[in-house]
């Protein structure tokens, strides 16, 4: 028996070398890197992948002490940094994957980090196994973030995206909280329709959507950015501007439309 055998068929889990050169485990989810962890002793909790540096952008405006709900667990890669980083923050993980958390904490240090830290007695770091729109719809909770990194292959989850989805994750925040997202683009950012649809989305709910390019070194092509909504921050490190003149709104009724033709 290997590492995949108890897996689901398009989840696979191995090492490969990232472009920095270092050994790093991979969790892969319908062909397409959701996770990763370096295997390095000492740098197991380290985050690999440049979006997931982005996220801590968060805490330019929020205390360390903030309460996040992350939608999207993979290989809970920022979960553990965040744990391991900021002793006063917390983080709810909403997962579909009844597997990934096993598979995290057999291959991914996820159970390093809970001997270590012990952030379940301590309550910094929750688990819950839904569907991200499932919950967000049935949420009565108010966190200081909500971050979004659900994907299904190269695929962002789009009913997470959509107008009425932004409403609820607008709702799901407090006054002063931001919606933090990991959107796909291409490095020629007026390419990229959906993510500039995504952005124009968000600005019919929030008062501000701040835009962080998180390239990956050798892609010249594709590219991740990072949204930043909220009502009370117009600024951020690093942001960018964009352009969504000729942009519309993505609607719940535009998804099936979505998982059938989607392009960058």
């Amino acid at each position: 028996m290997n590492e995949n055998d108890h897996l689901p068929a398009e989840v696979l889990l191995y090492e490969s070398e990232f472009v920095d050169g270092e050994t790093v485990m991979v969790y892969e989810h319908n062909e397409g890197w959701h996770s990763a962890a370096y295997t390095e002793e000492g740098r197991h909790f380290d985050l690999v992948f440049n979006y997931t540096k982005r996220f801590n952008l968060i805490f330019e405006h929020l205390k360390e002490n903030a309460h996040i709900l992350m939608i999207g667990g993979g290989a809970y890669s920022y979960p553990k940094y965040l744990i391991s980083h900021y002793p006063d923050a917390s983080i709810s993980v909403v997962e579909i994957d009844p597997t990934a958390v096993d598979s995290a904490m057999s291959f991914f240090y996820l159970d390093e980090l809970m001997e270590q830290y012990h952030p379940d007695e301590d309550h910094r770091l929750e688990f819950i196994t839904d569907d991200g729109r499932h919950y967000m719809e049935h949420n009565t909770h108010k966190y200081d973030a909500v971050i979004f990194d659900a994907y299904d292959g190269f695929y962002p989850v789009f009913e997470l995206l959509t107008l009425e989805a932004m409403k609820l994750m607008h709702a799901g925040i407090k006054e002063n909280g931001i919606f933090a997202a990991n959107l796909p683009g291409f490095v020629d950012l007026q390419k990229s329709d959906f993510l500039l649809n995504v952005l124009y989305t968000a600005k019919q709910v929030f008062r501000y959507v701040l835009l962080v390019p998180a390239p990956t070194e050798g892609n010249d092509v594709t590219c991740n950015y990072v949204m930043f909504a909220s009502d009370c921050y117009d600024h951020i490190t690093d942001m960018i501007d964009y352009d969504t003149a000729f942009s519309h709104v993505l609607y719940d009724i535009d998804t099936e439309d979505l998982w059938n033709d989607y392009i960058y």
